[in-house]
């Protein structure tokens, strides 16, 4: 579990003063980048460096409370499933004690060359575990 913080900004949200909705999965996304950070590598360097890519094959965001500018949220993210190919991740968003939002991200291990699923190397579950 990887948890870190955020304030929402006016580019983020849309004329209702509420998140535009896909920024749930740009806030996600931050998460997961920052968590990579923690363990010593970055999407950059894993793209650039390595012979698989990470696509998103599935992902849904799930509201339970509004969103609106200058909230400060918290992104709790969890890897909650990592199979021989691809990777589930769940990113809780909550306001203090209360849950305001979920995304749910799978991503599958992608041959550069072949454009193909591939099995996850032992390197790639390291920043995973």
């Amino acid at each position: 579990m990887f948890v870190t913080k955020r304030k929402v900004r006016l580019s983020e949200t849309d004329v209702t003063g509420f998140i535009y909705f896909t920024n749930l999965f740009k806030f996600a996304t931050e998460a997961l980048e920052e968590f990579l950070e923690t363990k010593g590598t970055n999407l950059s360097k894993m793209i650039q460096n390595s012979d698989y890519l990470l696509p998103i094959v599935s992902a849904k965001s799930t509201y339970l409370a509004p969103i609106s500018l200058s909230d400060e949220i918290t992104l709790t993210l969890t890897v909650v499933r990592m199979g021989t190919s691809s990777i589930e991740i769940h990113t809780d968003i909550s306001k203090g004690a209360s849950p305001i939002g979920k995304v749910e991200i799978i991503h599958v291990a992608t041959s550069k060359v072949t454009m193909k699923k591939m099995l996850i190397s032992q390197e790639l579950k390291s920043y995973f575990l």
